[in-house]
């Protein structure tokens, strides 16, 4: 028997009334694998993409639905099959559909690994997908990556206080300076004032501290790191919202 023939065979066998259910996915999973390792048959009866959605589905369903004890979910297998796949879209279609699933049947825990795919998988889709310039790639995964994580947000937010901190910096000779900034003095200690003036300014509640500046660099420094904070912020919310969505 070649392996076309026992390719269909299993689908035969799944397609067969008397057939277990919970072996369903299994029977699934035994196509994806023998087709991975099997390049010319990948297209048999249908998409490798296809197969692991069908065993993704009839896993997690199949298992909430068997009897306590059994009812555990092995995260790493479903995450075997989504990476089986080649193309990275299919692979971040999988992901999702896995995740969506996994939290309309309350497995909370196994979730929270198919979400660390997922960013995975889209990290991977930004970096390579073709037919879109560096630029529009660069920027579509740092802000990708700014959201990815609680430490990726503490760290952008991080950094985008550390730029801004630097580029109100007084300039060691005046002719240099583009802003002009009125302090309130909270430090003797030049850099630690300069810091705490800024936040209590981006905090709202230092009405002291006041930039100035007369040069069209100046203004469009101010343009540029205020669209980068509103672009973030903006970036943020709706990967929340994309997330709260996907929770439901």
């Amino acid at each position: 028997m070649n392996i076309s023939d026992k390719i269909t065979e299993i689908y035969t066998l799944i397609s067969a009334s008397n057939t277990k259910k919970h072996l369903l996915p299994e029977l699934y999973f035994l196509i994806v694998q023998i087709k991975l390792h099997n390049e010319e048959y990948k297209t048999v009866h249908q998409t490798i993409y296809q197969d692991s959605k069908q065993f993704i589905s009839l896993y997690i369903r199949t298992t909430e639905k068997r009897d306590l004890g059994y009812d555990i979910i092995n995260s790493n297998k479903i995450v075997e099959c989504i990476l089986s796949n080649n193309k990275y879209d299919e692979q971040y279609r999988l992901a999702l559909f896995a995740f969506r699933i996994l939290k309309s049947n309350g497995f909370e825990d196994e979730s929270k690994e198919l979400k660390r795919i997922i960013n995975e998988t889209k990290t991977k889709l930004i970096r390579y997908k073709p037919n879109q310039t560096s630029v529009v790639r660069y920027l579509r995964l740092a802000l990708h990556l700014s959201t990815y994580n609680i430490w990726t947000i503490s760290l952008v937010i991080a950094v985008l206080f550390l730029i801004t901190n630097i580029i109100f910096l007084p300039a060691p000779f005046e002719n240099w300076g583009i802003y002009k900034i009125t302090y309130n003095n909270y430090s003797s200690i030049f850099l630690f004032n300069h810091f705490l003036n800024l936040l209590s300014f981006i905090f709202g509640v230092n009405p002291v501290f006041k930039t100035e500046t007369s040069s069209v660099l100046g203004v469009l420094v101010l343009v540029l790191m205020k669209s980068f904070y509103l672009v973030f912020i903006i970036n943020y919310l709706y990967e929340l919202i994309i997330d709260l969505i996907r929770n439901k």
